[in-house]
């Protein structure tokens, strides 16, 4: 599976980092850890045992 975004997604990016920002949109963080976990976030995630967004750590 694979996702391409074939749309201008800057805007829409910017507002959702203003909103959050303001705190009228709170994230629900289900998953984190460093970009090495890659293949164990996305198991997590497409085995729905995360309820929120993958976050990953860079060093």
């Amino acid at each position: 599976m694979s996702y391409v975004n074939e749309f201008a997604a800057a805007a829409d990016l910017a507002e959702l980092v203003r909103l959050t920002a303001d705190g009228v949109l709170a994230p629900e963080i289900g998953w984190r850890g460093p970009w090495e976990n890659f293949a164990e976030a996305t198991d997590a995630l497409r085995g729905r045992r995360v309820t929120g967004k993958a976050v990953f750590d860079l060093g």
